[in-house]
């Protein structure tokens, strides 16, 4: 359908019996490369300018790459604009994304809309410890982004606790459940 770029050990899943490699499809045809043979180093200069090309020539189509080192990562606040930004750009680099968001009555999904089918969605809050240590255990992730806050300034200038309780208390809350559930997991703290 275009152009697909893999670099994975499971491509075995394909029928293709190689442990590392590139496989390109683009309007000439089918390219594998084994890194065995090319370097690893190489197969990586290669998929950069790859992904490079791709995005010039087909700017509607997303590519993938996906590595042996598949990693995982939860992202809360992911219905926001920067928090769909990200999962973009890491399910670009071949990362398996869990999104928080807050159970409510209405899906707001303007911004993950498009990467629905591509991602986990898991029901949490900032302000329930036992939400977010379930959300860790549910992902099981690598990393961490906390994107979750009160967005809204004017909001946040009416409601100065809640504001105080999510955007604050809600970083510790999360690095506690972090602490609690997996020390290793990295944390990236992007909020308020």
């Amino acid at each position: 359908d275009g152009s697909c770029l893999v670099l994975s050990a499971d491509l075995i899943k394909f029928g293709v019996n190689i442990p590392s490699c590139l496989i390109y499809n683009d309007d000439h045809g089918l390219s594998i490369m084994s890194s065995k043979l090319l370097g690893k180093n190489y197969i990586q200069f290669v998929c950069k300018n790859l992904l490079k090309v791709h995005a010039r020539r087909h700017p509607e189509k997303r590519l993938y790459v996906l590595n042996e080192d598949n990693k995982t990562a939860l992202i809360t606040g992911i219905n926001g604009m920067d928090g769909s930004h990200l999962a973009d750009l890491l399910l670009t680099k071949g990362y398996t994304v869990y999104g928080m968001e807050r159970r409510s009555s209405s899906i707001n999904d303007v911004n993950t809309k498009h990467i629905r089918n591509e991602i986990t969605i898991l029901n949490g809050d900032m302000t329930d410890q036992n939400s977010l240590l379930r959300c860790l255990k549910e992902s099981n992730p690598d990393e961490v982004y906390n994107l979750a806050a009160q967005s809204f300034v004017g909001e946040s200038w009416n409601t100065p606790e809640h504001t105080s309780n999510v955007t604050g208390l809600g970083v510790l809350r999360i690095l506690e459940a972090i602490r609690e559930f997996n020390p290793k997991i990295k944390f990236y703290q992007a909020s308020s």
